[in-house]
């Protein structure tokens, strides 16, 4: 998962692999143009939104093929209780000024509780363990192009039936997972590293410009000013 707290203005719209939950934390928050009375919204993958937030959100983005991404897509009852255990954890760090890392901690730790019955029951008919093995892989080594069949023989699948099981169960293509992938690992090093060309070398990107546009198609800013509102709320 990733998290990102603060207001949500200038946001294009985009759309990306991660299920999107988005909670307010002070005040309204507008999706596509449409207020949202409920205090939360749920984003399903690849279908263009545009937030906008002139009070702080918590916008957490999560991997649907994860435990907790399949709660979230086939859960029906309990998403308002457990959106506001979350924005009650993430007041209480901002509160105390813990870091944003130590706040995804929290979450994290507080979803794991939170689905495990469900993980123990219905989950487990949806999983498949070739592709969850792929998927470890990928995200270990989300700073190289590593090819299809090399997983695929990794995980003893052909190509083909790889990249077949792969869509289905991740609802992407192995491509854009990659690229996904390497973007959510090129954050930290964009809020600390003055070039964006050399994050965008050091993750596998063409040059800054396949980076950039990337970028902007997922998140609805340009990695410039991403790094911009990072330094204004620091």
């Amino acid at each position: 998962m990733a998290l990102i707290i603060g207001t949500v203005t200038d946001n294009k719209p985009h759309r990306h692999y991660a299920i999107q939950l988005t909670i307010a934390l002070e005040g309204d928050f507008f999706v596509n143009g449409n207020k949202v009375d409920t205090g939360f919204h749920l984003q399903p993958v690849l279908q263009s939104h545009q937030i906008s937030a002139t009070d702080d959100v918590v916008v957490l983005l999560v991997n649907p093929a994860t435990s907790f991404g399949d709660w979230l897509t086939h859960v029906t009852n309990d998403l308002k209780q457990c959106c506001l255990v979350i924005a009650s954890l993430v007041k209480s760090g901002v509160k105390t000024k813990e870091s944003a890392n130590k706040i995804l901690l929290a979450v994290e730790q507080f979803t794991e509780q939170y689905i495990e019955r469900y993980v123990a029951t219905l989950a487990p008919t949806r999983q498949e363990q070739r592709i969850n093995r792929a998927l470890v892989i990928l995200e270990e080594n989300s700073q190289a192009i590593t090819p299809a069949h090399d997983i695929a023989n990794r995980v003893g699948l052909s190509t083909s039936r790889f990249l077949h099981l792969f869509k289905q169960h991740t609802q992407i293509t192995y491509r854009r997972l990659q690229l996904w992938l390497k973007l959510m690992a090129s954050i930290d090093k964009l809020l600390t590293e003055r070039s964006i060309t050399d994050v965008a070398y050091c993750y596998g990107f063409s040059d800054s410009a396949h980076y950039s546009r990337t970028f902007k198609e997922c998140f609805g800013f340009s990695p410039k000013v991403f790094k911009t509102m990072y330094i204004q709320k620091n």
